[in-house]
């Protein structure tokens, strides 16, 4: 997994490629300090945001991560290409935006 740094100022970009259908992974966002409020991700089928198909699904913390556990079968989620965005509940405002490949 590669590093990625946020601006505090804006949102980061972080996409997402070739998730496996029947996998479960974790998708660690790390930052000094840790992330101090909640935080949800929801998913759409397009950065149109025509369809939502997952809507503001808990982060879990660790330590300085914040934690996305990508499962797609069990989130519904079939082969193709999506676009998310994890949303600062506190604050109200977005923080992480991306695109979601998944594949067979």
């Amino acid at each position: 997994m590669e590093s990625v740094t946020l601006n505090p100022a804006g949102y980061g970009i972080v996409n997402i490629d070739s998730v496996g259908k029947l996998e479960s992974i974790p998708v660690k966002y790390e930052v000094d300090g840790g992330w101090p409020d909640e935080y949800a991700v929801s998913v759409w089928n397009s950065d149109k945001k025509n369809t939502l198909v997952i809507e503001n699904q808990e982060l879990t913390k660790a330590g300085n991560a914040l934690i996305w556990q990508i499962e797609p079968e069990a989130d519904g989620l079939a082969k193709g290409s999506y676009y998310y965005e994890i949303v600062n509940k506190t604050m109200k405002h977005r923080e992480i935006i991306g695109d979601l490949k998944i594949s067979e």
